[in-house]
Order: C-alpha cells, then sequence, then structure tokens
C-alpha cells in the first residue's frame, strides 16, 4: 500500500508540474522571475529523476548574463525555441517517470557492466563493446554520417561550419549508447562505461551539460537523456503472408479503403519505410530527406517494354514487371531501386503497383502526386497517411486471428510490413545478402528485422542439436 500512495503521490505532483509548464508555454516568453522558479523546482525534481540533468543545457544557457553583467528580463519560448524543446523533454519524462519507481541504481553510479570505446571523424563513427560480466559476444559498430553533416563540420576549408569535432564525438556516444541499449542480453538498471579521446565530450557527458557556443551538444545530450531514461523499443513483430490477404479480402470498404490495402501489398513486397509512401499524420510535421514513392517513380514493363502511365487499367494489369525509384531514403541512399515481377493472385504487388497508377495518374497526369494519394469518403482529394496503414495492418492481424496467437496490438504497426517482408525472404531461403539489398539496409541492421519468436525458423533445430555425433579433440 504504501509504494502504491508513493507512485499516486507521484503521479499528482506529475500532473501539477505538467499543468504549470503547460501554462508557461502558452505563452511566446515569460519573465525572468517566473521562469526562475520553474527552473529551481525543476532542479529539486531532477535529483530522482534518471538523465534529467541533460536537458538543463538550453535552459542555462537561457539564465547566462551579458558580457556586462546584464541577465535579460524575459525568457522566450517561441515555436523553435530551444527552451521551449528542453521545457518539453522535461514534461513527458517527469510523465513517464511518474508511473514506477525510480531505481537506486539510476541515480547512484556503480561498476560499469559494459565497457565500450567510440571514435569519430568527418566521414563517420564508430566503436566496439564488451560485456564485463553477462555472456555476449563483442560488439562492433559504425556508421557513416549523411552528406549535410559532412558538409557542415568545421575544418580548415571549411572555417564557418556549424558543427565541431567535438560535437561529432558526441554523436558517436549518442550511437555508441543506442547500439547497447538494443543488443545487449539484459541491460534494464545495469551501468555503462564509454571511452572517448575528446576532452570536450568527457566534460559534457560526465557532466550532462555543455557551454559550446552553438546548440548542437545541448540537442546531442538530450537525445542522450532520453535514451537513458527511456527502455529501449521493442522491435515489431513481421505478420505473415496470410495476414496481407486478409487484409485484401476484406478491405473493401470504400476506394480509399481499397487503396490503403494496395499501399500495404507494395509496402510488404517492395520492403518499404512507412515514410517512402505515405504522409505524415503529425501536425508539426518536419522536413524529412526521405521522398515518398510518385507516380513517376513508378514504371510498369510488359516484355521489356514499358507501359505508359496514360494507359487504359486494364492494359496497365497486363504488366509483367514493375519497378519502383526511391529517389531518396532514411539514410541516404538516393536512386535505390527495386524489382519485382507478376506472380498473379490477389496480392499480386505488380497488380497492387498498376492500380495506384492508375488512380493517382487520373487525379494528377504530371506524375508528381504521391502514390498513396486518393479520394476519401467525402469526395476530397487526400494522402494516405502513416496512422491509415498502422490502422489497416492491426485490422488485418485481428482478422488473421494473429493476436490469439502470441501477437500484441502494441508490435504491430506499420513496421511490422517491412518485417514481414524480410521474414518471407528469410523462411523461403533467401540469403542475407538478397534481403539486404531489397531492403536497402546499408548495414546488417536488417537482422532485427529477423525475429527468433517466429516459429518457422526454429523448427526441428531442437531434435538436430537432440542427435549424438561423437567428436574429439584435436587441439
Amino acid at each position: 500500500m504504501a509504494a502504491a500512495a508513493q507512485l499516486d503521490s507521484q503521479k499528482e505532483k506529475a500532473r501539477k508540474y505538467v499543468t504549470e509548464t503547460k501554462k508557461m508555454l502558452s505563452r511566446k516568453r515569460t519573465p525572468i522571475k517566473k521562469f526562475q522558479t520553474a527552473v529551481g523546482l525543476l532542479r529539486h525534481a531532477s535529483m530522482i529523476l534518471p538523465a534529467a540533468a541533460g536537458f538543463f543545457t538550453p535552459i542555462n544557457n537561457a539564465l547566462k548574463v551579458d558580457e556586462n553583467g546584464n541577465q535579460r528580463k524575459h525568457i522566450g519560448l517561441g515555436k523553435h525555441s530551444e527552451v521551449r524543446e528542453a521545457l518539453l523533454d522535461l514534461t513527458v519524462l517527469r510523465k513517464l517517470l511518474s508511473c514506477r519507481p525510480t531505481h537506486v541504481r539510476e541515480i547512484v553510479p556503480e561498476m560499469p557492466k559494459f565497457a565500450g570505446y567510440h571514435d569519430a571523424a568527418a566521414e563517420g563513427g564508430g566503436g566496439v563493446w564488451f560485456s564485463l560480466q553477462q555472456q555476449m559476444q563483442p560488439l562492433l559498430w559504425r556508421l557513416a554520417f549523411p552528406e549535410d553533416i559532412k558538409k557542415s563540420v568545421v575544418s580548415l576549408k571549411n572555417p564557418q561550419g556549424s558543427i565541431t569535432n567535438s560535437d561529432l564525438e558526441l554523436a558517436a556516444e549518442v550511437c555508441a549508447v543506442s547500439v547497447i541499449l538494443y543488443h545487449a542480453p539484459i541491460i534494464r538498471h545495469q551501468a555503462l562505461g564509454t571511452l572517448c579521446d575528446n576532452t570536450p565530450t568527457v566534460s559534457w557527458v560526465t557532466k550532462m551539460a555543455s557551454n559550446a557556443n552553438t546548440p548542437v551538444s545541448g540537442r546531442l545530450l538530450r537525445g542522450l537523456a532520453i535514451r537513458d531514461a527511456d527502455p529501449p523499443p521493442k522491435p515489431k513483430l513481421a505478420i505473415p503472408v496470410s495476414t496481407i490477404k486478409s487484409l485484401k479480402r476484406g478491405y473493401t470498404f470504400s476506394s480509399y479503403h481499397q487503396a490503403i490495402a494496395d499501399l500495404v501489398i507494395i509496402a510488404f513486397f517492395f520492403l518499404l519505410r512507412v515514410g517512402e509512401y505515405t504522409a505524415s499524420s503529425r501536425k508539426d510535421r518536419k522536413k524529412k530527406r526521405t521522398v515518398a514513392l510518385r507516380t513517376k517513380d513508378v514504371t510498369l514493363w510488359k516484355g521489356d517494354r514499358p507501359i505508359p502511365h496514360s494507359a487504359p487499367l486494364a492494359t496497365l494489369l497486363t504488366a509483367t514487371s514493375a519497378k519502383i525509384k526511391l529517389e531518396n531514403t532514411k539514410n541516404g541512399t538516393k536512386n535505390a531501386t527495386v524489382h519485382h515481377g507478376a506472380q498473379g493472385g490477389p496480392i499480386c504487388p505488380v497488380a497492387a503497383l498498376a492500380r495506384r497508377v492508375h488512380a493517382t495518374y487520373q487525379l494528377d497526369p504530371s506524375g508528381n502526386a504521391n502514390l498513396g494519394t486518393a479520394t476519401n469518403r467525402r469526395g476530397n482529394r487526400t494522402v494516405v497517411s502513416d496512422r491509415d496503414i498502422n490502422v489497416a495492418v492491426r485490422w488485418a492481424a485481428m482478422k488473421d486471428g494473429l493476436f490469439e496467437r502470441g501477437y500484441s496490438q502494441s508490435r504491430v504497426s506499420s513496421h511490422s510490413l517491412r518485417a514481414g517482408g524480410a521474414m518471407a525472404l528469410k523462411l523461403n531461403g533467401k540469403a542475407d545478402s538478397t534481403i539486404k539489398i531489397m531492403g536497402r539496409w546499408s548495414s546488417d541492421t536488417f537482422i532485427t528485422y529477423i525475429h527468433s519468436q517466429i516459429g518457422a525458423l526454429t523448427v526441428g533445430l531442437s531434435v538436430k542439436m537432440a542427435r549424438e555425433i561423437m567428436f574429439h579433440n584435436v587441439g
């Protein structure tokens, strides 16, 4: 009962803090006195909030005095304010941690259970992890930085760059922590130790604060704090082909729903990320690197000849193969192409593409329309959103009985289509290299889509392992 009462008390305090913060953020600026009072409460609460210190860098900078010793009278809280983002992050963290007790290991340092080293330069970053107690193979990771980051690094040729080498080293720290959180056998409440040869990065990570002149390090520390406070997400489960068939068979409530079903088929077979064929349902849409598929990015072939997009639907449906071209993707891959042949049946990816090309061409003959462009029930032109795909996939999973076969709704989403496509290739004996090419993975992260909990992967393994095979030591 005491623990429950303590938890209820924490929830009430969290509600009060969230309410007060929202009141302050409802304005574009706030008086310095009111801001100082709020920050004082935050610092007091942060003593038992794991990683909370990592959110304070922009707040600390806002409270600094100028070179004449004067302090600003108001603090800006505009839409793009760094202070606003930090306060919102702290609000989320406060709400998250009010729902569970804080373990002593989260606030009192222990000897590391995992040790890692990382390094970074303009080209990219990389590192290695070792377990000091658990049975775990050493983890070696590396990551190439996107071109826009490379071009922004300060150097002799680019003295006006916005990213320093220390920023890159801190980015490598964030990546390193993400790697071990995902791959470690047991990570909850386990201390991590990272080694780095960059003095500013070591100082920033130790203090979880930065006094740099640019906001880059402060943003990275916020990202590191979020990773430290939030448990690693569980990957979405792969869905079987039967679920795709259930969707195509039953998701026929309107032409808009049929368009969603075709997009699901396309995503499954072409291993698409949801942003590569839909529009975001979030109100604060930020410009992303990914360019969603457009009509002009699809080529339908009949034998060795392309079929014009202006052809009748009956002609488009005679296509024997199809190719898509992704102009730019999440990981920076440009003009990636994927090709599939027609296989007939209700879930043929080529036929699904033909129907989408015909529908989008009728709405916009220029070829620039998003492949998910459709007419909704009200007769308005719109673009299928990521939320529409999530709803459809979960509906199909329910119809296919997946939730009665070990699946949970929280682990089924649009990501399950990409995972399901990769799993289908694996179960049909395709090489890892083929799966990697089809999914346009630049590293071995695709392995996370091949889930060990899918029973078909381990059929017969225990029988084979139980066979007695005589051997002798030759060492």
